[in-house]
């Protein structure tokens, strides 16, 4: 059993995440020694999607001047402390090396009687922010006499409000929400239960990372509000399991449509295939309703059988159906008009088994197969809290105050739509005063329809942007459980029996702390608007961990956080996030040595090529801190890494990525993969390259000698075997033993990493300038997107091509200053996410490589403002830097370049201009510290 009475130190948080890791993992922030044990409301913990609450009251004669308490749920919790919202975590864990948090409950308490409440939601669904794990809760601390441990005097109970089988929010993160309020009950409260198996969880180490900023924003104004359009919706959800690793699953559903004459009427669904009385449906896509098809029913008067077997995507999957209210149809299940089921479906079957029970199509209605059928009662609510704000059309507009003043809605169903202004990541907040059972859905997104209301499902059809609750009648308010991201937020109010009265919207920001340091501004406005807008897209990707995006997958890949590590220090020299980033990479190591191309994953198959990029983000990391604890806790993991037996490779060291895929399913690429692939080898050289230079930075001499040889000799074969001479680059393959195609990521990485020689460099940055010289067309994808921006801009700096680096980034991100991006996209064409941090790497080349600012890890006192430019004529800005910010200024003016550098105490400044600028007469200005050094 695991137990809470470890080494007791009187520490806050903060001072907590600034021990040194080998303190860090036995130090425990306990308010006594009194054992805790995991607790839940049962004793196994299993399920999906299951919400447990637990409360601890006590009485305290005066508050204390603090009182700590220690707690950790799985998979998620929320801290209430007299009905106030405290603290949202833990911060995603590998359940082997779990983290617990400490929150000091005073600014909460008060005399008299106190209430902690602590609601956990165990997924129990696959995701990619958490491992496979099960239910548990473990508290302990003191709020004056009263001992906080668990069990103690804690109650719990299992919540039947929130819906478990709801629909996974997309492929990327667990079930959406959908909470029926009104069944929230101060009754059945109870004793915890000890959970069993409670070696599950490792010794849980303090949080190492800050509390996320919890701040309150309110939306900008509100942008609309609709009276919905009137259709008849039915349908149906699919509780068995989804797509499973290849194994494509169906469900069958079936109705019967009564129409009083034979008639032409329209039927809204989904993805098929349908068949009416036997013929096939031919759908066509509506050109503004997300998810939605349409089809042309030619019904016979008397009934008629639709039936299909449409796909199952994902478990809690929706059928949703619509038909027009004033034809005069009646839908059953059974040819009877009093029939009081709408519809029957099966549970999801694979495609083989469902064929063979069905036997041939239905053409009527007593043709329908004698499947397993589960019955929709015609009083069952539509499905799909996401699905419905989807298919919603605004009938006619109300007027709304510009404001945040309470907006007053009559009966019916109404949807309002809120711009706030930025990207956000938050608890979206709703106080409303409504009739019992009025269904509200709250929708987080970032693009707006033509019609005004939210585009749900714009970025990917596997996208559920909505959450539901469903009121318990009058005043309440009601708090996202989980984050979501986005720029607009659709409230929409359905089945309202009496007039409804919105009172107030919010967003509670989950945010990493990040105080921002850095800044930018230059002679050229777009590269100024580049930097602005990148910083932005970092600060809403910086949570407990570094985020692809805020909204679709909110997930941490190894390629992202490598990139979003060096934009972040163009921010704050705070590296504790990227630290914690790369350690839990290694906790959830697989058996077989890679790691989750996202961690910590519920998924079966990696992305192998990430794997290496997480090499080069540990051996940044050191060279960037000079921080060796880290590499000492991670360094087994990388040598198992790349000592696995998955790697196959020929008899030159080269890598055989199609190999690889057929002798191991469970592990594909992210690139290509033919042959000796490209990207892939470029990757791996990289990783042995600079495992061997961690090696020997970190005085591992043997491994040091033993990757130098690996590294080398694959780099002889990379160099020999990918390199294209007629084109002047690197090869997309080698097949039959020669280069085939040119490949623009390959030379990049090559250049980036220092791969090719320096004929082959020399070539290469030609190949790239005659690429990138011409503007790209409107709608054009480049072949290189922003996603390897850090890359190419790298291969600049190591070429000493500071005209090619601005050149390229007006080239890339032009169009999204043209679609009035407020952060960078996922890719140039604004048709996936809004908000994608791996193209923020112009943030780090105008801060470093404009601006100037670098030193040695080692010695972070001797400073070099070395600043490049092709193009601009003055840059200003401010630099992190461990001992203080570096305030930094230039100007060419009149044949001189003006330099103006504002240090930290302490810090002794060389400034040495470098290209163009080294041409002109260098003056300093400013500092008294700063020595002046000419120099190319």
């Amino acid at each position: 059993m695991v137990q809470a009475n470890f080494v007791l130190l009187r520490a806050d948080s903060a001072q907590l995440a600034d021990l040194p890791a080998s303190l860090r993992c036995t130090v425990m922030n306990a308010a006594s020694l009194h054992p805790a044990t995991i607790v839940w409301c049962d004793a196994h913990g299993t399920g999906r999607h299951i919400f447990a609450l637990f409360r601890r009251r006590f009485t305290l004669a005066t508050v204390p001047a603090r009182a700590d308490l220690t707690l950790f749920g799985d998979t998620r919790y929320r801290l209430r402390v007299n009905g106030q919202v405290a603290c949202y975590g833990p911060a995603r864990f590998a359940p082997a090396f779990p983290e617990s948090d400490t929150v000091d409950l005073t600014p909460w308490l008060r005399v008299g009687d106190n209430e902690i409440t602590v609601e956990v939601n165990h997924r129990g669904a696959p995701s990619f922010e958490h491992a496979a794990s099960s239910g548990g809760f473990i508290a302990w601390g003191r709020a004056g006499d009263a001992d906080l441990a668990t069990p103690g005097a804690w109650e719990c109970q299992r919540s039947d409000a929130w819906d478990g089988e709801a629909m996974a929010i997309s492929f990327a993160q667990g079930p959406l929400e959908s909470c029926d309020t009104r069944l929230l009950s101060d009754n059945g409260w109870h004793s915890p239960v000890a959970r069993d198996h409670q070696d599950i969880w490792g010794a849980f180490r303090p949080r190492s990372i800050p509390h996320l900023d919890l701040r309150e924003t309110l939306p900008q104004r509100c942008l609309g509000g609709y009276s919905l359009a009137r259709e008849w919706r039915f349908g149906c959800r699919i509780s068995g399991p989804g797509t499973r690793h290849g194994d494509k699953r169906r469900a069958a559903y079936a109705c019967c449509i009564h129409s009083p004459n034979a008639q032409e009427v329209t039927l809204g669904l989904f993805w098929g295939p349908h068949y009416l009385n036997g013929t096939e449906l031919a759908c066509r896509t509506h050109p503004q309703l997300g998810n939605r098809q349409e089809a042309t029913l030619s019904l016979r008067a008397g009934w008629n059988v639709l039936y299909g077997e449409p796909e199952v995507m994902v478990e809690g999957w929706a059928l949703l159906f619509t038909l027009p209210e004033d034809r005069g149809l009646v839908v059953a299940a059974h040819p009877r008009l009093d029939d009081p089921a709408v519809l029957r479906h099966s549970a999801s079957l694979n495609d083989a088994d469902l064929a063979q029970r069905r036997g041939l199509l239905p053409t009527t209605v007593a043709e329908i197969p004698e499947l397993e059928w589960t019955l929709v009662a015609r009083t069952a609510p539509a499905p799909g809290p996401s699905h419905q704000p989807g298919w919603d059309a605004p009938a006619t507009s109300i007027t709304v105050p510009f404001d945040q003043s309470v907006i007053e809605l009559p009966a019916g169903d109404h949807a309002l739509v809120y711009d706030l202004g930025h990207e956000y990541l938050g608890h979206v907040q709703v106080v409303i005063d409504a009739p019992a059972g009025t269904i509200i859905d709250v929708t987080s997104c970032e693009r707006l329809r033509p019609d005004g209301l939210v585009a749900q499902f714009g970025s990917m059809w596997m996208h559920n942007e909505s959450d539901r609750f469903i009121t318990h009648g009058g005043p309440q308010t009601w708090e996202g459980f989980n984050p979501r991201g986005g720029r607009y937020l659709q409230v929409t109010v359905r089945g309202a029996t009496a007039p409804v009265s919105l009172r107030r919207i919010a967003v509670r920001e989950t945010l990493y702390p990040l105080r921002q340091v850095g800044a930018f501004s230059c002679s050229d406005t777009f590269l100024t608007w580049v930097w602005r807008t990148g910083a932005a897209t970092l600060r809403a990707c910086a949570e407990d961990a570094f985020l692809d995006c805020p909204s679709r997958e909110r997930g941490l890949y190894t390629f992202d956080a490598v990139v979003e590590h060096h934009v972040m220090r163009g921010l704050t020299a705070d590296d504790r996030l990227i630290r914690r980033c790369l350690w839990l990479y290694a906790m959830n190591q697989r058996a077989d040595g890679h790691l989750q191309d996202v961690t910590p994953a519920h998924k079966p198959v990696t992305l192998g090529d990430f794997s290496l990029f997480w090499v080069l983000g540990v051996q940044e990391y050191h060279q960037r801190s000079n921080d060796r604890s880290l590499v000492d806790e991670v360094w087994p993991h990388l040598v198992k890494l790349l000592d696995s037996p998955v790697w196959i490779t020929d008899a030159d060291g080269l890598v055989d990525g199609d190999a690889i895929v057929r002798a191991h399913p469970t592990i594909t690429f992210f690139s290509s993969v033919t042959g000796l692939n490209g990207i892939l080898n470029s990757l791996w050289c990289m990783a042995l390259d600079r495992a061997a230079r961690l090696a020997a930075a970190t005085g591992r001499g043997a491994d040091a000698i033993r990757f130098r040889a690996r590294g080398d000799a694959a780099l002889a074969a990379f160099r020999r075997w990918l390199w294209n001479e007629a084109d002047g680059c690197f090869a997309n393959a080698v097949h039959q033993g020669s280069a085939i195609g040119d490949h623009l990521c390959v030379t990049v990485y090559a250049l980036a990493f220092g791969l090719a020689d320096d004929a082959q460099a020399s070539r290469c940055i030609d190949y790239l300038d005659r690429r990138s010289a011409t503007p790209l067309a409107v709608g054009e994808v480049p072949e290189l997107g922003p996603n390897n921006a850090h890359f190419f801009l790298n291969a600049c700096a190591a070429q000493h091509r500071p005209d090619l680096a601005e050149r390229w980034i007006h080239r890339a991100f032009a169009s999204n200053l043209r679609g009035g991006a407020w952060t960078l996209w996922e890719h140039v064409a604004p048709n996936t996410s809004l908000c994608h941090a791996w193209s923020a790497a112009p943030v780090w080349w105008l801060s470093e490589q404009v601006l100037g600012a670098c030193w040695d890890a080692a010695r972070p006192a001797q400073v070099l403002i070395a600043p490049a430019s092709a193009t601009l004529t003055w840059a200003a800005g401010t630099v992190p830097h461990p001992q203080g910010p570096l305030h930094i200024r230039w100007e060419l003016r009149g044949g001189q370049l003006l330099l103006n550098v504002t240090a930290p105490p302490g810090v002794v400044v060389t400034c040495q201009p470098r290209g163009r600028l080294a041409d002109y007469a260098l003056v300093v200005e400013g500092v008294a510290t700063a020595q002046r050094a000419s120099g190319a």
